[in-house]
């Protein structure tokens, strides 16, 4: 149970400049684009989706954990 509470004061501490910093970042994977590298371009932009998912959950999850307080 210590790991759990250690995990939820954690996301708590993200801040929202830390949310847009990331969003930011993948803003940018998204927008990437080397036409002499599409097998790269195709991995950063599956690289994007996978942060969106991980940022999503973390902001959901951020959620769950303030309405519990």
């Amino acid at each position: 149970m210590e790991k759990i509470c250690e995990n939820a004061e954690a996301i708590m501490n993200i801040t929202d400049n830390d949310v847009a910093e990331a969003q930011e970042m993948i803003d940018g994977q998204r927008s990437y684009n080397n036409p002499l590298r599409m097998a790269t371009t195709a991995k950063v932009h599956m690289l994007a989706d996978h942060n969106q998912r991980v940022l999503d959950g973390i902001v959901a999850l951020r959620k769950v954990i303030a309405e519990g307080e």
